[in-house]
């Protein structure tokens, strides 16, 4: 989606097979070709199957705000303050980028804003859901 509206016709040509004429029919809804030029893309190289769950899981994650079915653990100590575990884990460039996101709302756990930059782990966060920013997703895993 982050591809500029007048470059999709030269990545249709470039990276597909679609023909230019059906190339001309999608350009006049900007998204939908690209949610096709990436299916397309992903087809090549991936198989048809894989582009059917990537463009399942775009759906469902991003245009529907759902939650992924897959996703990675992020281990947290009980008491660790949330802006180190951010920077730790890359989710942030540094702490500073982490209080950032924290106040700007970016930073959420189980759909809940988190808005406190001193935040830090407890035992009840155990298995829910950290989400930074619209693409980032963990399972919180609290240890001793």
């Amino acid at each position: 989606m982050s591809i500029k509206d007048e470059l999709i016709e030269k990545y249709f040509e470039i990276c597909t097979d679609v023909p230019m004429s059906e190339v001309e029919e999608l350009l006049s809804d900007p998204r939908n070709a690209k949610v096709r030029l990436a299916s397309e893309i992903v087809n090549i190289y991936h198989g048809a199957q894989e582009a059917q769950e990537a463009q399942e899981h775009f759906e469902n994650v991003f245009s529907n705000k759902g939650t992924p079915e897959n996703m990675d653990d992020i281990e947290m100590k009980e008491g660790e303050k949330l802006t180190d575990i951010l920077d730790r884990s890359e989710l942030a460039k540094s702490r500073t980028e982490a209080r950032q996101k924290i106040v700007q709302g970016g930073v959420k756990i189980d759909d809940k804003a988190v808005s406190n930059i001193d935040y830090k782990i407890t035992k009840e966060i155990d298995g829910a859901i950290l989400k930074v920013g619209k693409r980032e997703f963990r399972r919180i895993q609290v240890v001793e």
